[in-house]
């Protein structure tokens, strides 16, 4: 419940998050409303049955994969470190590969 607030206040410019209040736990209301509305669904579908509420998991687990990609995916983006260890693996497997070419054709 709390990728789409995370990712939106750490990784967009956007005052979403500027003027955020917080429970009396300490947790952000953008995250205490997104746990509510799971909540809600979850206990929803218990109503259905044990098909809908299987499909139902395996399409928030789909979701939760693709946000846990898609964070993966600015952090590497964001850290020049990571950057440059991208672009040297990149340029050593296309000048092997390169290599390799030239090798074969002799």
């Amino acid at each position: 419940g709390s990728f789409p607030h995370r990712f939106i206040c750490y990784y967009s410019n956007s005052d979403y998050c500027a003027n955020e209040n917080y429970s009396s736990e300490g947790i952000a209301d953008g995250v205490y409303e997104s746990f509510f509305f799971y909540k809600n669904i979850f206990e929803m579908a218990n109503n259905y049955g044990s098909v809908v509420h299987t499909l139902l998991l395996s399409a928030v687990m789909i979701a939760l994969l693709t946000f846990t990609l898609m964070e993966t995916m600015m952090m590497m983006i964001m850290n020049p470190l990571s950057m440059t260890t991208i672009i040297i693996t990149i340029t050593m497997l296309w000048l092997g590969k390169k290599n390799n070419k030239k090798m074969e054709t002799q």
